[in-house]
């Protein structure tokens, strides 16, 4: 082989690995969720804290999704609290929580139509997408986020998560304590505080009108018929860090490894599954 084509083959492969390497490091956020066909995740830019949504055909691999900048995102903080976010058709809703002076917690509830901002953008600076978001219609106030902090404001072990089918579900944890709260479309009704131990991040999933809360490894709780303290429903097979996936096609909903979904980029949603996921049974 001639020493010239040598020098192209090794780049070549060198330049292919570091893109599968990059395809591979995308941190996706909290979880996917199907609905009509199509995938939806997010994640977060670090350096503006805004949110990218990633999406195509359930038979496409991830790493050809299209990808569309919104007007929502998340601070970097510690302890880590991914996006918080539910999609239903062309109705994205979320908690803005961007780190920023203007973005008022009590507002960060927000609804945000994808289909417009599917459409092609202008150009415009972190900053006045960060000031877009502010402005984004909410759908309630974030009463418990207040209602939390009336209860203790120093925050320890802080983590929160948005769910909304019909009716908006949110649950907030603070110092080994969590409150569900329900909005009726007037007003939050909130559990009394249940006792729990996360140290780090857990999602809602409601199922059949019933909110489940599921830790980062894939244990899965159920608050008793009292409301005063949660019950194992599933335990995790495993210790490493799980995403979840929702599909809302067919009310099916899976755990599986971040670090499958993450170097399976090449892969589509549903061989994943097949693949390394395990099935939430309520």
């Amino acid at each position: 082989m001639k020493p010239l084509i040598k020098i192209s083959l090794l780049l070549f492969f060198a330049l292919l690995m570091q893109r599968e390497t990059a395809v591979a490091q995308i941190k996706i956020e909290r979880k996917i969720i199907i609905q009509n066909e199509k995938y939806y995740f997010f994640t977060i830019d670090e350096e503006s804290q805004l949110a990218t949504l990633h999406t195509g055909p359930v038979f496409e691999k991830l790493n050809k999704a299209k990808k569309y900048q919104m007007p929502i995102g998340r601070e970097l903080s510690d302890p880590f609290n991914p996006l918080s976010f539910d999609i239903n058709d062309n109705e994205l809703t979320g908690i803005n929580w961007i780190l920023n002076s203007n973005n008022d917690r009590n507002e960060a509830l927000k609804k945000i139509d994808i289909a417009e901002w599917k459409k092609p953008q202008a150009e415009w600076a972190n900053e006045r997408w960060a000031q877009t978001s502010f402005n984004m219609p909410t759908i309630a106030p974030n009463d418990p986020w207040l209602r939390m902090l009336e209860v203790n404001n120093i925050l320890d072990n802080t983590f929160f998560d948005l769910v909304k089918n019909e009716n908006p579900v949110m649950a907030v944890c603070n110092q080994n304590q969590l409150w569900i709260s329900r909005y009726n479309g007037t007003e939050w009704k909130t559990s009394a505080a249940i006792p729990v131990n996360f140290k780090t991040y857990f999602s809602i999933i409601e199922n059949n009108g019933k909110a489940f809360i599921a830790d980062n490894i894939g244990n899965i709780f159920i608050a008793d018929e009292a409301g005063r303290q949660l019950i194992i429903k599933s335990k995790a097979i495993t210790t490493k860090e799980q995403l979840l996936i929702i599909d809302k096609d067919h009310k099916s909903y899976y755990t599986v490894p971040a670090e499958a979904i993450e170097a399976g980029q090449m892969l589509d949603i549903e061989k994943i599954i097949h693949e390394s996921g395990t099935e939430i049974i309520f």
